[in-house]
């Protein structure tokens, strides 16, 4: 099944990420095999809370962004980078801690490729719980709710 491209509102066509693709691969034709995190990237994803100064949703876990990266269902997008070298991910994660308890939870990950883009190989950038557009924007295209 074809991934969504979540371009809607980034319009602006800069580096490798454009409107409609990634180094010329459409967003819905973008392989994510792997996803690789360093120390650093896990330890910011995981202290949102802390640097925010109130409550948020802190991945104490980078396989939690790696499986909504994975998502089948995943949005593709502009990561709407500086540099334009990274997308933007909208997809589920059954590990994470749910929001109204139990497991599973929509995150929007950033990620680089690591190596041409077609190897399907990625450079975790950051993450964090998607926002309630972002949420709406995905069961919308996937026709299911959030529990």
């Amino acid at each position: 099944m074809p991934h969504e491209p979540f371009t809607g509102v980034y319009n602006e066509a800069v580096g490798r990420a454009s409107d409609t693709g990634y180094e010329g691969t459409s967003y819905e034709d973008l392989v994510i095999a792997t996803v690789s995190w360093s120390a650093a990237v896990a330890q910011h994803m995981a202290g949102r809370s802390q640097r925010y100064g109130r409550e948020q949703f802190d991945i104490s876990d980078a396989e939690w962004a790696t499986q909504a990266a994975r998502d089948p269902q995943r949005l593709v997008g502009d990561g709407r980078s500086r540099d334009g070298d990274s997308i933007r991910v909208i997809g589920w994660s059954q590990s994470a801690p749910g929001r109204a308890g139990g497991f599973g939870r929509l995150l929007k990950v950033w990620l680089a490729a690591d190596g041409p883009a077609a190897s399907g190989r990625w450079i975790g950038r950051t993450a964090c719980e998607a926002n309630d557009g972002e949420r709406k924007a995905y069961w919308a295209v996937n026709g299911e709710q959030e529990m």
